[in-house]
């Protein structure tokens, strides 16, 4: 089988490869021309673990100053396409390709967001003075191609809107670049097709998966200090969940539910919808996903759990309830995805599918949200003393410990989230030190010779056993149980060879005396 072919970056150019179908870029972050975007592009990426290329080092030719492009001397303008395409094509455009294509295959779509800089007095000279928002108020310009009668959207209107409320809800007031400003529309509108935020538009690199959208961040309350990058990063990372399509680990279940939908679409016999079931599920979720991401993740999780794995009716109008009390059979066929409606649910997802283009969530996005309804259980039900930190988790962390199956490591890592104020981005390292250096009880009953061993003493005595809940003892129960089962037939077995080997003994004994004593007749000694 052909390698895959990773992302490949320039030595200057640093990059990250992130885990969600978000590509931030920093084109400008050299300190001569957008200061201070690389930074801010990096600490967002620390929070949510996307995609990133940032370049600090070439900068823009300095026209006042007679500067003209020159590689040696590391002077390109990297939002300029021409120049990119010239002189930086292995180096950047090359890379940046690879990643987009790397995102779309993963995740289907892939949303690209250009970080630059502008000048206080800029920013504010774009924004309508008789407008609704206060110039000097504002945080973000937003350019995706828009002008007054040449359009050219490097993204779906109603993704943008959504953005600049999203980043409002979360304190930070961005406005489309204006329009009217003819002398910085081509700039800060993203309009010109020299602007690399069209790359994906037309042409020869043009990508109807990609969502391409340029925000321009002010200095002063954004960039200027660190304090002004930890917290706008911070808060910018929020704003952009909604945009999240994780990368799901699929397990048998989700592949199984995958094929299932995919021989739905061949079938001539599916049911129209007629089935008002299907419907007012899909309009329930609809309107779900129009709110914020993670209320959107739980309150969906919990009307599908209970529609379609606890077999109830008619509760579109009924609100979340965090306190909802689920039974345990519903928990464990929402945990296996054994529905009761399976054949529902199929076409559902098929509805889904058949909808991307609109504004649904993706099937992946609906698996997260019913996976995060369990773990929400298994951790308020099996980890009692760590509900309340893992409750103040961002999602995406929460998302991340999905990935997690063994429960003592999660609660290992939700402990060590909350205590060393972890990225997720440091939770993956954080993650592969747990799982392969710290024992749990489990792993130590499947590796008894490691029981006697002083150091993980602590792990199997009474005061800790004491912590558990009862599910989480009933398994440990059920685990130690079978492990005796199967050391007994162990046992067995062996006992079996062992009088075999005790009967090919005597049997090698019997033909040896034979052998001597033809030999003693044979030789006479």
């Amino acid at each position: 089988m052909k390698k895959k072919t990773e992302p490949q970056f320039h030595n200057d150019i640093k990059s990250h490869k992130g885990k969600i179908n978000i590509l931030l870029i920093a084109p400008h972050g050299h300190p001569n021309n957008d200061e201070n975007t690389g930074a801010l592009t990096r600490y967002i990426a620390e929070q949510i673990d996307v995609y990133y290329i940032i370049n600090e080092v070439f900068k823009k030719p300095h026209k006042g100053k007679g500067e003209i492009v020159d590689k040696e001397e590391k002077i390109i303008n990297l939002n300029n396409r021409q120049q990119v395409e010239k002189h930086l094509k292995e180096d950047f455009l090359a890379p940046l390709l690879l990643c987009k294509k790397e995102i779309v295959e993963k995740y289907g779509s892939a949303i690209l967001l250009w970080i630059h800089g502008i000048k206080d007095k800029n920013l504010e000279g774009d924004v309508a003075k008789d407008g609704d928002i206060n110039p000097e108020d504002t945080h973000i310009l937003v350019g995706y191609g828009q002008h007054k009668t040449e359009k050219r959207y490097t993204a779906q209107s109603k993704i943008v809107d959504r953005l600049i409320q999203s980043l409002s809800d979360n304190g930070i007031t961005a406005v489309l670049a204006n329009i009217n400003k003819e002398k910085n529309q081509k700039q800060y509108c993203a309009w010109d097709k020299n602007n690399m935020n069209q790359l994906f538009r037309d042409g020869d690199y043009k990508d109807p998966n990609v969502q391409s959208i340029q925000l321009e961040f002010r200095w002063t309350g954004c960039r200027k200090t660190d304090e002004d990058i930890l917290i706008t990063s911070k808060k910018v990372a929020n704003a952009i969940s909604f945009l999240i399509q994780p990368e799901i680990e699929t397990s048998d279940e989700n592949k199984s539910i995958h094929h299932e939908t995919s021989v739905l679409e061949n079938r001539d016999d599916v049911i129209e919808m007629e089935d008002h079931i299907i419907q007012k599920a899909y309009d329930k979720l609809a309107q779900i996903f129009s709110r914020n991401y993670e209320q959107a993740l739980m309150e969906a999780g919990q009307y599908l759990v209970r529609t379609f794995y606890g077999g109830e009716q008619n509760i579109e109008e009924n609100p979340y309830d965090e306190d909802f009390v689920f039974s345990q059979e519903t928990i464990e066929n929402a945990r296996l995805k054994k529905s009761p409606q399976k054949e529902t649910l199929n076409q559902l997802y098929h509805k889904i599918d058949e909808n991307r283009a609109s504004n649904m969530p993706s099937k992946a996005w609906i698996y997260n949200a019913v996976n995060l309804i369990v773990q929400w259980y298994d951790i308020k039900t099996e980890l009692k003393d760590s509900f309340h930190t893992y409750r103040n988790l961002s999602v995406s962390h929460k998302i991340y410990l999905l990935g997690v199956k063994n429960i003592e490591d999660k609660q290992i890592l939700i402990e060590k989230i909350y205590k060393d104020d972890l990225s997720v981005r440091q939770l993956k390292e954080a993650k592969q030190t747990t799982t392969e250096k710290t024992p749990t009880l489990l792993s130590l009953i499947n590796k008894p010779s490691e029981l006697a061993k002083k150091e993980n003493k602590e792990i199997i005595n009474l005061k800790f056993l004491t912590k558990k809940g009862v599910k989480q003892l009933e398994h440990y129960q059920d685990i130690i149980e079978q492990k005796n089962a199967d050391f007994s037939r162990k046992i067995e077995q062996l006992e079996e060879e062992l009088k075999a080997y005790k009967q090919h003994v005597k049997e090698i004994s019997k033909i040896k005396d034979k052998v001597e004593k033809a030999l003693l007749e044979k030789t006479g000694n």
